[in-house]
């Protein structure tokens, strides 16, 4: 499986954990069963707080 920044495995939970840390402030993205939506909800986070975060699946939409 590949690695993902911010991603990781719980294995307590048999789930992936999705997290960012940007400014010294804390997301949490949730507990999610496939590694994909992990990054996906990471992904989305920057997105929805207008975080300067290099994304790692979504592309932003381009604003005119």
């Amino acid at each position: 499986m590949k690695d993902y920044t911010g991603v990781r495995w719980m294995p307590e939970h048999n789930k992936w954990q999705s997290m960012i840390r940007h400014k010294g402030v804390s997301y949490n993205c949730g507990m999610h069963v496939e590694q994909k939506a992990a990054v996906i909800a990471r992904d989305t986070c920057i997105l929805n707080n207008g975080l300067k975060v290099v994304l790692q699946i979504l592309k932003p939409l381009n604003k005119k």
